[in-house]
Parts: C-alpha cells; sequence; structure tokens
C-alpha cells in the first residue's frame, strides 16, 4: 500500500492513543459470566434474562422459530432453557446485545444498519457451514460471525464518514492494509479489544482477530479459518447484503475445515443459511 490512500482517505492515526471501547449490555455480560459457572441452574439463568424484558421477548422469538423444531410451543423462558440449552442461551443473548450495540451511536447510522446486516449474514452461513466441520459447534460459529466486525464499530465511532469511504472503495482483501495505512490499527486488532472488554470467548475473539489474515494463510484455528470463508460467502451469496464478486478462491479454505463439502452440499447449506437469516432478522431485528 502506497501513500497515495493518505491523499483519498482522511488520515486518523489511532496507534499512540486507542478509543473507549463502548460497553456491552449488562444482560449479556451477566448470561456469558453465568453460563461459564459449571454450577449454575436454569432457574439462575432465567433470573438473569428476565431483567431485561426486551431481551427475553427476542430469545423467546428464536426459540419459538422453525431452527429449533417448536413453533409457537415455547411460552417461558423456563422452557426456552431446555429447548435452547445453555450455550444456545449464551449465544442469543450476546446476539441480542450486539444487536442493541451495532445501532448505537449517532453518526454512520446507515453504515451502522448494512454492518449489523452483514454480521447476521455471516453468523447464519458460519453456522450452517459449522456443520461440517470438526471441534466447531454451531452456536458458537454464529456468535463469531455475529461479532467479528466489531473493531468497525470503533472505528465508524471515531471516523464515520472516513471509514465510510473505506468501506464502500475497498475490497475485502485490501481492507486491512488501508486499514492500517489510514488509521494505524485495523478493525481485526479494535474486534480483539471489543472481545476482551465484553469477556467474549477465547476461540470467538480468536476468530475476531484473525478473519482477514486467514483469506491470506491458513490460520492454526478451525473457528478463524470458518469465519474468514463465512464472511466471503455471505457478500457472494448476498446474505445480509448485496451480491458482490470476490476476488478470494473459497474453495482451498473451506475444504481446510470442511473436506466433506462439495458444491450440491455447498448448495444446500446456501440455501438453509437463506432461510435462517430471514427468521434470526425477523427475531433479532434489523
Amino acid at each position: 500500500m502506497t501513500n497515495e490512500s493518505n491523499v483519498k482517505f482522511k488520515r486518523i492515526d489511532l496507534s499512540q492513543e486507542l478509543p473507549e471501547i463502548r460497553p456491552f449490555p449488562e444482560t449479556a455480560t451477566r448470561i456469558i459470566s453465568a453460563c461459564d459457572d459449571p454450577n449454575v441452574t436454569a432457574s439462575e439463568l432465567c433470573a438473569v434474562v428476565q431483567c431485561d424484558p426486551g431481551v427475553a421477548l427476542k430469545i423467546l422469538r428464536v426459540a419459538n422459530s422453525s431452527t429449533y423444531g417448536c413453533s409457537g410451543e415455547v411460552r417461558s423462558l423456563q422452557h426456552a432453557v431446555v429447548v435452547l440449552g445453555f450455550r444456545a442461551l449464551r449465544t442469543l443473548t450476546v446476539s441480542v446485545a450486539a444487536a442493541d450495540t451495532f445501532a448505537a451511536g449517532g453518526a454512520g447510522a446507515e453504515q451502522r444498519s448494512a454492518l449489523w446486516q452483514h454480521s447476521m449474514g455471516c453468523g447464519v452461513v458460519a453456522a450452517a457451514v459449522a456443520q461440517y466441520v470438526e471441534d466447531v459447534k454451531p452456536d458458537d460459529a454464529f456468535l463469531a460471525g455475529i461479532v467479528h466486525d466489531a473493531g468497525k464499530l470503533v472505528l465508524l465511532d471515531l471516523a464515520s464518514e472516513t471509514y465510510e469511504l473505506i468501506s464502500k472503495e475497498t475490497n475485502e482483501l485490501n481492507l486491512i492494509s488501508v486499514e492500517q495505512d489510514v488509521f494505524s490499527v485495523d478493525h481485526q486488532e479494535l474486534g480483539l479489544r471489543c472481545a476482551d472488554e465484553w469477556g467474549l470467548p477465547l476461540e470467538v475473539a480468536d476468530a475476531i482477530g484473525d478473519h482477514h489474515n486467514a483469506l491470506l494463510e491458513e490460520i492454526d484455528s478451525p473457528m478463524s479459518n470458518l469465519i474468514a470463508v463465512a464472511n466471503v460467502l455471505a457478500r457472494k451469496w448476498g446474505i445480509g447484503s448485496d451480491p458482490s464478486d470476490t476476488e478470494f478462491d473459497h474453495w482451498p479454505l473451506l475444504h481446510s475445515i470442511a473436506p466433506s463439502i462439495d458444491e450440491d452440499v455447498l448448495q444446500e447449506v446456501s440455501q438453509e443459511a437463506v432461510t435462517q437469516f430471514a427468521e434470526m432478522r425477523s427475531a433479532l431485528g434489523g
């Protein structure tokens, strides 16, 4: 990357004093902590969720979606915990919190909305592909997909006009180098700070920090490689955004984590992700 980008984009050096990370909603933070406790009970989890009626309502909507095969049958949080399980409850609570976090902020509202749509798209694609990946659970893959671009929120907070221009005029393969050139830091690094502040699981944090790096060289992390592929496929298929061509050949990386996926299976994955996206968008908002 040459200094040409310094002329095209307004340069804002963030390397000396990194910005503060906006806090995650308290309900999500408490659920993450509770789900990490092997002795926590369903009643204790429900008590935490019930403190936030908005979160509780969205969790019930998702529990009643066809994803979990209980359309209209789940009428209480206690039942939802039984249907979903602790891990899925954690994932959904964090996802609901992420929806609120992406929407917050005065500047760049249109860009934030587009970012949230793409994040949901990446999440559902990651969850669908994860069914064929060893050692990666679909719930965790969905969560990693939802928050993989959290670092972009920081850049939108600080320089919405500049970052909107960068996002429109830079392809995925060059984005990290342009961010580093303009801001002296990229959204992967800022996303890692978000993951640390929010208490996200380690493998989710790893995916946030490497989902672009994995496009250039395979990372020793199935989750990171999965989110890298899901990020590309969501854009290619137009799930959460308009369809877009990509210079990246997804097959080598996809086969490295999911050897059983061929073109026919990938078509089924695409159709499943489209359906799941519509349901998640309805439940989580956006």
